[in-house]
């Protein structure tokens, strides 16, 4: 029983240096995509110090499932070199993540956006399917349907993330005129 004790407090322990340094970042999104009874995620987030290219500290390989019935979803940092997680830095512009899918057989295909940390009130995220450039504002979690055709490695979603805008405010005033014309 003790032994139990000891392996259920590391198991713990091990769980929430985990979570408390994967916690400090934000604007973090899981994207799932579920047909042909299998599902394959993606992670896209924005992380101070990342950059457009591999980071080793927030990016990982997309590894492809050897079964060939498992549909995949994954981005590229450039043509065969994928992504599982796609850590990016923080906007300053309007900015679309491509979303790639593997499709093993034609047929209805789930996708399921999942804010895992609460993106920055100041953006907007929406996503579009390429293919009907159809286009959905994405305020929370989310779960879109498709119908897909078989494909491999294929520019297939957007995932569009709108910047804060910037707005200046001058108040107007009048010199040696005090009639109110400008």
């Amino acid at each position: 029983m003790k032994k139990i004790y000891k392996q259920l407090t590391v198991l713990i322990l091990v769980n929430l240096i985990a979570v408390s340094s994967y916690s400090q970042y934000n604007n973090a999104f899981i994207i799932k995509i579920i047909g042909n009874n299998y599902s394959d995620e993606t992670v896209i987030r924005m992380v101070n110090g990342a950059t457009q290219g591999f980071d080793g500290m927030y990016d990982a390989w997309k590894l492809i499932s050897p079964n060939p019935n498992v549909p995949s979803i994954f981005t590229q940092i450039i043509p065969g070199q994928i992504l599982s997680i796609n850590a990016l830095p923080e906007f300053t512009e309007d900015k679309s993540v491509t979303l790639y899918t593997n499709i093993p057989v034609s047929g209805s295909y789930t996708v399921e956006i999942d804010e895992v940390y609460a993106l920055s009130a100041n953006y907007k995220v929406s996503f579009t399917d390429m293919s009907t450039n159809s286009h959905t504002r994405i305020m929370g979690d989310t779960s879109l349907t498709f119908n897909l055709t078989a494909q491999q490695y294929t520019a297939t979603f957007n995932f569009n993330i709108s910047s804060p805008l910037v707005t200046t405010v001058t108040n107007e005033t009048c010199t040696a005129m005090n009639d109110g014309s400008l």
